[in-house]
């Protein structure tokens, strides 16, 4: 639907968000930093825009952890969990990412936020206890 919303709406506007698929070729291609600026600028512009499936960010996100750019991983699960905050997966990659940043301050904040969606997951607050414990 967005495919189809942004090729009517190039011609009567100056800028529309890229498809999908040319926004993961980006966030593969250009990297996440420059992802964020494009994500950045559509929220502003089209707030409610969905530049991204679910399934496909967690699977971006899920490729940068495991090649060890852990920096890269967390801009992109922050865009997700933005994006769809009721996807406990996306909020739990984000924590983890930010853990192994030890970034303990930012993953505290994070499981706050996911447990106001998820009060009574066990992991998250697992998660909570291990981090405060520190």
């Amino acid at each position: 639907a967005y495919y189809g919303l942004a090729m009517a709406m190039s011609s009567t506007i100056d800028w529309v968000p890229p498809t999908y698929e040319d926004y993961l070729d980006v966030l593969r291609n250009d990297g996440a930093e420059k992802g964020r600026k494009i994500y950045d600028k559509a929220k502003k512009i089209f707030p409610d825009w969905l530049l991204f499936t679910q399934k496909d960010i967690k699977v971006r996100g899920s490729n940068l952890l495991n090649e060890e750019n852990i920096q890269a991983a967390e801009l992109v699960f922050s865009m997700g969990v933005d994006s769809y905050p009721n996807d406990l997966e996306l909020h739990i990659q984000l924590i983890e990412a930010q853990i192994r940043l030890k970034k303990s301050k930012k993953a505290k904040e994070s499981i706050s936020m996911a447990i106001e969606h998820f009060p009574k997951n066990e992991q998250l607050i697992s998660l909570e206890q291990i981090l405060n414990s520190k």
